[in-house]
């Protein structure tokens, strides 16, 4: 891979935003296939503008059965449109991952034209805060 195309730190996503992200493969290169993730924070590097964002991956697998008390889970047909997701989707909070701001990493799916899809409401934040409470990663509500 050779060097990385970097969106400017100033155009860094926000916390709680949905982007959309290609999943590195096991070497550390972008994968081919772009899908939702979750922004759970955002890091800066004046010096050279650039930026880098940790994520938590969405996947279509829900297993709500097991996963719906620790994960965030969205499937409400008009979330899911407010959203831009094609489908119900569940961000595994258990597997952050910082990624550079990059263009290979942060890339619009075929039927959008934007790197953000949104961001999470108020009710879905309480939700997310309520898991990462769960697991341990936030200490007060």
């Amino acid at each position: 891979m050779g060097p990385l195309h970097y969106f400017h730190e100033s155009t860094l996503p926000r916390i709680h935003q949905v982007v959309w992200c290609r999943l590195p493969e096991a070497d550390g290169k972008p994968g081919a296939s772009v899908r939702p993730a979750l922004v759970r924070s955002t890091r800066r590097h004046p010096p050279t503008g650039r930026g880098a964002v940790e994520v938590c991956f969405g996947t279509t697998i829900l297993d709500t059965v097991n996963r719906a008390t620790v994960d965030l889970v969205i499937q409400n047909n008009q979330r899911l449109m407010d959203l831009d997701l094609p489908h119900a989707v569940r961000f595994d909070l258990g597997h952050d991952l910082l990624l550079p701001w990059a263009q290979e990493f942060f890339h619009p799916p075929e039927h959008s034209t934007f790197v953000v899809a949104g961001t999470l409401n108020a009710s879905e934040v309480f939700r997310l805060h309520q898991r990462l409470h769960k697991r341990g990663k936030l200490l007060a509500l």
